[in-house]
């Protein structure tokens, strides 16, 4: 009776043993992605991954990576397979067009546990900026202080921002502004030409006027608008 008792003591302390599974922690892996601007409207942009796996699990593992953009789809994905800990990946953002503001970097993946087993793992979601190219907007009048009913030239030059600096904006649509009665109206909408300039003429009407010079933005880069020249 004893040794049957024992028996059944044993077998209850030693049932757990034999039949514990693998714990499993979520946000095993840190994924990070720098951000930047969109200068095309498809490009690779590199993430760096960290898995920091229990004792005794790995060293395999995988995850699938998703890039998640501000509308909320999903816009792009990476594979990591292997049994380094940390290292490099990169992921094509490619859509038309790319949306601008924050994006969310997430994964999931499983790792290899001691027994040949696999056990799912996660990566802690991160958060990633993307902006358009940026314009600029210049504006010079020729002559300053014109007579009335004397005709001035304006030159307007569009640029847009790229990656070794700001460059004339080919074929740019830009207006030349008035303001009256206290609101901007336009007095001519054209387009540059291809070293992102364009001349636009207009009589003067001899009275106390602000003109400036509109890029229109869109979706591959944002507007912008110039200094206000002021004839009296």
């Amino acid at each position: 009776m004893r040794y049957t008792v024992l028996g059944s003591a044993l077998a209850v302390l030693l049932a757990p043993l034999a039949a514990a599974t693998p714990a499993h922690a979520a946000n095993e892996v840190t994924l990070t992605m720098a951000g930047g601007v969109l200068y095309d409207s498809c490009a690779t942009h590199d993430f760096t991954y960290s898995a920091a796996l229990p004792a005794g699990y790995g060293p395999y593992w995988n995850m699938d990576v998703e890039l998640v953009g501000p509308d909320g789809n999903v816009t792009s994905s990476a594979y990591i397979y292997g049994e380094s800990r940390t290292g490099v990946g990169s992921i094509l953002l490619c859509d038309s067009p790319n949306l601008p503001g924050t994006y969310t970097l997430r994964g999931s993946g499983e790792m290899r546990g001691p027994d040949y087993t696999y056990v799912p793992i996660s990566a802690m979601q991160s958060t990633v900026t993307f902006r358009l190219p940026q314009t600029r907007t210049r504006l010079k009048a020729k002559p300053r202080r014109p007579a009335k009913g004397q005709v001035v030239r304006f030159v307007i030059t569009s640029q847009d921002e790229r990656p070794a600096g700001y460059f004339g904006t080919t074929y740019a649509d830009v207006k030349l502004q008035a303001k009256r009665n206290g609101s901007w109206r336009t007095l001519d909408s054209t387009m540059t030409n291809d070293s992102g300039k364009v001349v636009v003429k207009a009589r003067y009407s001899g009275r106390r006027t602000a003109v400036r010079a509109v890029t229109t933005g869109n979706s591959d880069r944002t507007g912008s608008t110039s200094r206000v020249i002021r004839f009296r």
